[in-house]
């Protein structure tokens, strides 16, 4: 059985929760000395660093105790942080020599936790040479995996992106799945006229409101140029100089003062946000395909589902997927061997569809091969599954998390009107300039 190391309170992506860590930030958190031997079956520990787990799901805790029957002489403790801390807590037990020797992250260098902004420093193990991990790296999402020729992670799980609706509560409104924005602008109406509304956005909560904004550009400005963020990073375009980026700005604010939103939005925090959807008092949210377990959580005899914020035409809509779940090897673990069993484990067709089953995600094996997804991915499902019509969160690749912070608190000044859409986007630039 995994053994854990937990305390506190959790956090969510999408914004629920704050979750103490287990051990000091300052001490490590490194595996009690395991026997040495030549004997690759002798008992080992490791200790794995994660985020705190969300909504009571404890998926990660799963995953190593899956791990732990196919590799009976490993164990694992597992030591959460909160989501916000998780990055600096590992950055500076990983400086000091006595890091954990698996490490949690997203890919790329855009968040806190960015497994590429611990590559860059040289902390994890160059995966480049595991014929099993090369293989698991999507090749859309290859350059948020690879830092020149060195493989830094491995993706376990693919995550959507997507507007969350509560379909009990559309099917008694008599509400539609809408495939292009002027759809969901009538059902917005519709929604007001029978004293809800169609999405909620808690515009005081950075890390939601800024999802918000990204699955919106979707449809905006990815659909258009996938390489958006790249033409970006070589000084082609701007956030300034993107219509698609100005238009998603604008939307958000109409949306606002159509009533699609619920009202003081702006000031909505995150701990309420499943509850309301549940109740039916909204009908959406926006955030990584996981939430569906905490609105299971807080109302399991509703049917939820994914759908899409739709373009100005159906043609125009997009979707982000990405392989944002993912796992590296301290570069100086004592262990390695051990540690790459456990990370070749998770790119087995069983490990990978419970793991994306007990997260509320895609399993790798859709991106990769090919395998049909869940009936709650239906309505994206061919989306998700046609690389001209998704791809990864672009905030991975962003050159720092600074770029993503401005912009969740840049969709707060949008709904209070202390901030124009020009405004938004400059800020955005300077941000990614470092300033």
């Amino acid at each position: 059985m995994t053994q854990q190391k937990t305390a506190g309170l959790r956090a969510l992506v999408a914004g629920i929760g704050v979750a103490a860590a287990a051990c000091s930030a300052l001490s490590g958190c490194s595996a009690p000395a395991s026997p040495s031997s030549s004997d690759p079956n002798a008992p080992v520990t490791l200790t794995a660093a994660i985020q705190s787990q969300d909504s009571g799901k404890k998926y990660y805790s799963e995953l190593f105790d899956q791990i732990h029957q196919m590799h009976p002489n490993i164990t694992i403790q597992i030591v959460e942080y909160p989501s916000d801390q998780l990055g600096t807590v590992t950055t500076t037990q990983l400086a000091a020599g006595n890091g954990p020797d698996i490490i949690y992250g997203s890919p790329g260098t855009g968040n806190t936790n960015a497994l590429g902004l611990y590559a860059k420093k040289g902390y994890l193990l160059d995966l480049a040479s595991q014929p099993w991990a090369t293989a698991s790296i999507p090749e859309s999402s290859k350059p948020l995996f690879y830092s020149g020729d060195a493989l830094f992670g491995l993706p376990v799980d693919t995550v959507a992106v997507p507007l969350t609706v509560n379909k009990t509560a559309y099917d008694k409104l008599g509400l539609t799945i809408p495939k292009t924005y002027s759809d969901l602008l009538a059902n917005c109406t519709k929604a007001r006229d029978a004293g809800t509304a169609l999405i909620n956005i808690p515009g005081a909560f950075p890390a939601n409101a800024a999802f918000s904004a990204l699955e919106i550009a979707a449809s905006r400005v990815y659909s258009e140029n996938p390489n958006w963020d790249q033409d970006r990073a070589s000084g082609k375009t701007t956030f300034e100089g993107t219509k698609g980026w100005i238009d998603t700005f604008r939307v958000i604010q109409e949306m606002y003062k159509k009533g699609c939103m619920q009202d003081g939005a702006e000031g909505a925090g995150g701990p309420q946000i499943f509850q309301s959807v549940a109740s039916g008092q909204t009908l959406g949210m926006f955030g990584p395909s996981a939430v569906s377990s905490g609105l299971m959580a807080a109302d399991a005899k509703n049917s939820y589902t994914f759908t899409a914020f739709p373009g100005d035409s159906e043609s125009q809509t997009y979707v982000f997927a990405s392989p944002s779940d993912a796992f590296a090897i301290n570069a100086k673990t004592k262990h390695k061997d051990a540690a790459l069993q456990v990370l070749e484990a998770m790119t087995t067709k069983e490990v990978r569809d419970s793991f994306a089953q007990n997260a509320g995600n895609v399993s790798l094996e859709s991106t990769l091969n090919g395998a049909a997804t869940t009936d709650t991915f239906k309505e994206i499902s061919s989306l998700i599954t046609d690389p001209k019509k998704s791809g990864p969160l672009p905030s991975f690749s962003w050159p720092n998390g600074n770029v993503y912070s401005k912009l969740g608190s840049g969709v707060q000044g949008l709904l209070t009107g202390q901030v124009t859409p020009e405004d938004l986007a400059k800020q955005l630039d300077a941000a990614w300039a470092g300033k």
